[in-house]
C-alpha cells in the first residue's frame, strides 16, 4: 500500500507539474489581454518593442501581467511573420584582441537599444565558410572587420547581396572588395601624427617598432611614419625598423627592445605600431634600468586598455575602437530599416598624451 500510495503521489505531482508546464507554454497575448483588460493591439505593441505611443501606466501593467502568467514571446513566428530574426551577425578575427572586444562593446550597445541581438563568429584560416553558413541562417545583417575579408571571403560576398542580406565593413576598407557600407579609420594619418609628435617634442633619432608588415594596418601605419619623417627632413630608414617574427604583441616588443638597446645609433624614441607592443618595450627597459621618458620616449599606437597599465602612463594614437563599433552599428541598421545602402565613414586619429614621451 505504502509502493501504492507513493506512485499514486509521484504520478499526481507529475501530472501537476505537466498541466502547469503546458499552461506557461500555451501563454498567448489574448491570455495577457484578457487578463490585463488592455486590447490585443496594445498588448502586441508594447510584448513586440513597437515604438508606437502607449502610456507608461499601460506598459506596466501589460508587462506586469505577461510576467506573471509566464508569457514567451515567440521568436521564430514574429521571424517567420515579419521576415526578421532581430539577430546581427558580428564576424571579428578575435576575441581576445582589446581592440575587437572593444568594436563588439560599441556594437552590442547600439543593437541592444534597438532591440536586436548580436552573434558573434570567430573568422580564422579554418572557417573560410562562413559566408555560406551565415546565409544559411535567418541573420537580418552582417558587421565584418576588415581583416576577415580574405580571398576566399571576397569571391564569396557577393552571395549577400543575392541574399538580400546587407553588410557594414568596419575598421578599414579592403582592396579586394568595394564596400557600399563601412566605417574605416585613417591608419597612415594616425602614423603621420605620431611620428610628427615625437619631431614636435624635439627628438630626431627614432625607432619604429612593429611586428611583420603583412597586416594593413601596420603597414599603413608605418608608411604614414615613414612618410612624414622623409617630409620633415628627419633621418630615418630601413635600420631604424625594427621588426619582430613573435606571434604575441607583448614578447614582440620586449625582444624589439633589446635590439634597440644593443644598437650602435641611440635613439632618443621609439614607436611602437600598437599598444601591446609599446608596453613590452616599456617593461624590457625598465628591467635593464632605462628611464622612461628620461632616457627614451615610447609612444603608442591604439589607446587601449594596456595604455592605463604602464608606468609612466602611456602617450599613444588614439583609435577610437567602440565608436566604429556603435558607428557600424548605425549604418547597418539604417539600411536595414530604409532598405537603401547605407554610408562610408572615415574617422581621423587624435593624440592621447600621457607620461611617456617628453621634450629634449
Amino acid at each position: 500500500n505504502a509502493i501504492l500510495e507513493t506512485t499514486r503521489i509521484r504520478f499526481l505531482y507529475r501530472e501537476d507539474t505537466n498541466k502547469r508546464r503546458s499552461r506557461v507554454e500555451n501563454v498567448t497575448i489574448k491570455h495577457v489581454s484578457k487578463e490585463s483588460g488592455y486590447s490585443l493591439s496594445t498588448v502586441s505593441r508594447v510584448l513586440s518593442g513597437s515604438e508606437y505611443p502607449v502610456s507608461e501606466k499601460a506598459k506596466a501593467e501589460i508587462i506586469e501581467t505577461a510576467e506573471r502568467l509566464g508569457y514567451v514571446s515567440n521568436m521564430l513566428a514574429r521571424s517567420l511573420k515579419t521576415c526578421r530574426s532581430q539577430e546581427i551577425a558580428v564576424i571579428i578575427p578575435s576575441i581576445t584582441n582589446p581592440f575587437y572586444t572593444s568594436i563588439i562593446t560599441g556594437v552590442n550597445s547600439r543593437l541592444s537599444e534597438s532591440g536586436y541581438n548580436m552573434l558573434i563568429y570567430i573568422c580564422d584560416n579554418e572557417s573560410q565558410d562562413i559566408i555560406t553558413s551565415i546565409r544559411s541562417k535567418m541573420i537580418d545583417g552582417i558587421i565584418i572587420a576588415a581583416d576577415c575579408i580574405t580571398p576566399i571571403i571576397s569571391k564569396k560576398i557577393h552571395l549577400l547581396e543575392k541574399s538580400n542580406i546587407p553588410y557594414t565593413i568596419v575598421d578599414y576598407a579592403p582592396k579586394t572588395i568595394e564596400p557600399k557600407m563601412g566605417v574605416f579609420f585613417s591608419y597612415c594619418k594616425g602614423g603621420e601624427l605620431a611620428a610628427s609628435i615625437l619631431i614636435n617634442h624635439g627628438h630626431t633619432n627614432i625607432a619604429f617598432a612593429t611586428r611583420s608588415l603583412n597586416m594593413h594596418s601596420r603597414n599603413s601605419r608605418y608608411k604614414g611614419f615613414s612618410t612624414e619623417m622623409s617630409s620633415s627632413d628627419v633621418s630615418f630608414d630601413e635600420n631604424d625598423t625594427f621588426i619582430s617574427v613573435c606571434d604575441d604583441d607583448f614578447e614582440a616588443g620586449r625582444e624589439i627592445a633589446v635590439k634597440i638597446l644593443l644598437s650602435p645609433k641611440k635613439y632618443t624614441a621609439i614607436a611602437a605600431s600598437n599598444d601591446a607592443i609599446a608596453v613590452g618595450i616599456i617593461a624590457m627597459l625598465t628591467e635593464r634600468g632605462v628611464s622612461i621618458p628620461k632616457d627614451i620616449s615610447v609612444i603608442g599606437f591604439d589607446d587601449c586598455v594596456y595604455s592605463h597599465m604602464t608606468s609612466p602612463l602611456l602617450t599613444t594614437i588614439r583609435v577610437p575602437s567602440k565608436e566604429m563599433g556603435i558607428i557600424a552599428a548605425e549604418i547597418l541598421l539604417d539600411a536595414l530599416n530604409t532598405g537603401k545602402p547605407g554610408r562610408k565613414v572615415t574617422l581621423e586619429p587624435e593624440i592621447t598624451e600621457r607620461e611617456s614621451v617628453r621634450y629634449i
